[in-house]
């Protein structure tokens, strides 16, 4: 008999959300806060909680996005027997498979728990009234990082559960960051659709009429502005979305290059130069969105060292030693106090004014960095600033 036979079926209540919503809409109200009651019951999680009662928990949160929802889980944990838990608010039967959890439900959707964890979340609905497919998606990767944190700190107490907690506090943050951009740029790309279709229709138009090329070039640059905003918001959602377990190979040139583009009013802002040396890499395996991060807070951070000074320079330089991408970010700041060199990664470590910051930024540039299979460090430099290099394996 497989764990999927003996599981059974649960069937809760749940409070109906308000109807009218049209699933292609945008993200409704309701989905930020179940979000973050899903984050808060996480972060009230005890070290002795009951791993199977605490996920039960944060599967009826989700169900509570549809009327006729289910949510399950299903856990691989090693010399453990398979966990498989379903929650509903409908009638289940128990003809469920690794692949569909919810067979009596219409639509379902399911992503994989972060590495190293195997299993994933599933979220099925008989339609998805309440938000569009894309928005489920969003979520349900949110409730996988969620889920997968949770079972690290209730299953692998000697893995720093501080680590975990604030890889929550963080998660929390990016949550919030998700669910306002996909809303800002759901209302945005529609105008931004028709602009550069219309702009492309214009310009046939005009070049059949033998228009002259200055109105021609105009029109192309309002073209190539809508684009650009339409790239950006494109980058902007993929960074916000909380990374599941799926590496690929990622140009680390262009992650370096997007997160420059998430900076660059700040930069511009401090009158701050940015120095790009890149030299021939190759092809990283890892997750952009994580990455692009890292370099979000590295950025920042230097940013923040220049601000007030007049100006500066950030530099960010990357080479290939020995199989090993090596990148650098340098600025022209105060640098670090020596004392200071060996504790500027560790969890909620500042010295920025209370409210400027609660000192997690590098604390997790080094966590990601070393869930990607690399080191980073911190140096003064000569003749003042600090610089920041980043080890990562590189593969072909």
């Amino acid at each position: 008999m497989t764990a999927l036979s003996r599981m059974g079926a649960s069937r809760i209540k749940s409070t109906q959300l308000p109807s009218g919503r049209s699933k292609s809409g945008p993200v409704p109200s309701n989905l930020p806060m179940v979000v973050g009651r899903l984050l808060s019951l996480a972060s009230e999680v005890r070290p002795d909680a009951s791993l199977r009662q605490t996920l039960e928990r944060l599967l009826d949160l989700l169900i509570e996005l549809e009327p006729a929802a289910g949510a399950g889980v299903t856990l691989r944990i090693s010399g453990e027997e398979e966990l498989v838990i379903r929650r509903s608010n409908v009638d289940l039967t128990d003809q469920a498979t690794e692949q569909q959890l919810f067979p009596e439900l219409a639509h379902e959707l399911h992503v994989p728990l972060s590495a190293p964890l195997q299993g994933r979340v599933h979220f099925a609905a008989a339609s998805f009234e309440q938000a569009s497919r894309e928005s489920y998606v969003l979520v349900l990767s949110q409730v996988a990082s969620v889920v997968s944190l949770v079972t690290r700190m209730l299953r692998a107490p000697t893995s720093a559960p501080e680590i975990d907690r604030a890889s929550l506090a963080q998660l929390q943050k990016m949550a919030s960051i998700g669910q306002s951009t996909a809303e800002i740029v759901h209302e945005l790309n529609n105008p931004l659709t028709a602009i550069i279709a219309y702009a492309d229709f214009l310009s046939k138009r005009l070049r059949e009429q033998g228009v002259g090329d200055a109105d021609l070039e105009r029109l192309m640059r309002i073209h190539e502005a809508a684009s650009r905003i339409q790239v950006f918001c494109r980058d902007l959602t993929d960074y916000s979305r909380v990374s599941g377990s799926l590496r690929s190979r990622v140009d680390l040139h262009g992650v370096i290059d997007r997160a420059l583009g998430f900076c660059m009013h700040g930069l511009r802002q401090a009158d701050i130069t940015v120095e790009r040396v890149y030299r021939d890499i190759p092809m990283l395996e890892g997750l952009a969105p994580s990455l692009t991060q890292v370099f979000v807070n590295l950025f920042t951070n230097a940013c923040h060292a220049m601000d007030g000074q007049g100006g500066g320079t950030l530099s960010i330089h990357t080479r290939l030693e020995r199989s090993r991408v090596v990148v650098t970010v340098a600025d022209d700041g105060p640098g670090v106090a020596a004392e200071h060199l060996e504790s500027v990664f560790d969890h909620y470590f500042t010295t920025k004014p209370r409210g400027s910051g609660v000192g997690l930024g590098l604390a997790i540039v080094k966590q990601t960095i070393q869930a990607h299979g690399g080191s980073v460090r911190a140096e003064n430099r000569e003749p003042t600033g600090a610089v920041f290099s980043i080890e990562l394996p590189g593969s072909i």
